[in-house]
């Protein structure tokens, strides 16, 4: 895959990733959790092979955390996870996308 493609499939993944770590937190289903962190971990693991293989500039971080955000809406938009959507804020979103960049580009770096 090219720098850009990993970008972009990378940045997608890594934003249901961590939609998938905030319906653990919020979800009102128990059963659920263990089908959920088995998913967070595959987009959790895909996200890092191709995010890793690359070093990025502050622009494409930027990218990578508004296409992270941008996915994590999409999921939450859908009808099905609108009572997750109603019990998190955009900010606290935002903070965890931040939350994530920063580990992952510790790693990197």
């Amino acid at each position: 895959m090219s720098r850009h493609s990993d970008l972009v499939s990378g940045s997608k993944e890594l934003g249901t990733s961590i939609a998938h770590t905030i319906k653990i937190e919020l979800t009102t289903r128990p059963e659920s959790v263990n089908f959920m962190r088995h998913e967070e971990e595959t987009y959790r693991e895909q996200a890092l092979l191709k995010l890793f293989k690359h070093s990025w500039n502050d622009s494409e971080k930027k990218e990578i955390e508004l296409k992270a955000i941008k996915r994590i809406n999409e999921i939450f938009n859908e009808p099905k996870n609108q009572d997750i959507r109603a019990k998190i804020s955009e900010k606290d979103i935002e903070q965890k996308v931040k939350q994530q960049l920063v580990q992952l580009f510790r790693a990197i770096n």
